[in-house]
């Protein structure tokens, strides 16, 4: 009869521990994709509280809000001005084969100038 009480005792001991390791298997992981949260969405990309947390933390402690401030408006102008470095820079990586071309169309005449120059000053 004791014997049974242990096993018993056992199995009462090990059922919450498997139901409460079977509840957690659903939970998401801390850091996991489910923790972003997204506040903005735009052509090629997304903004999350994280990017704007960032944003708080690398600016002056001078450009924060004020309590008598307008706290929405001062976080969509920070998501905003996120949105517009992100684009242009976006932009900026686009064009930048366009550019490296274009500056090497450019040093090509220069150096056919420079040929000629010194040809011309030598005849």
């Amino acid at each position: 009869m004791t014997e049974r009480l242990r096993r018993r005792g056992a199995g009462i001991l090990i059922l919450p521990i498997v139901v409460v390791g079977v509840a957690c298997q659903g939970l998401p992981e801390h850091g996991s994709e489910h923790d972003i949260e997204v506040l903005a969405t735009f052509d090629g990309g997304v903004i999350t509280v994280e990017d704007v947390d960032r944003a708080v933390l690398e600016g002056s402690i001078t450009d924060r809000v004020r309590p008598d401030d307008d706290a929405a408006g001062w976080y969509e102008a920070i998501i905003d001005e996120l949105v517009i470095d992100r684009l242009l820079l976006a932009e900026a990586e686009s064009g930048a084969a366009d550019i490296e071309s274009i500056l090497a169309g450019l040093d090509r005449e220069a150096r056919r100038e420079a040929v000629v120059a010194v040809f011309l000053e030598r005849t």
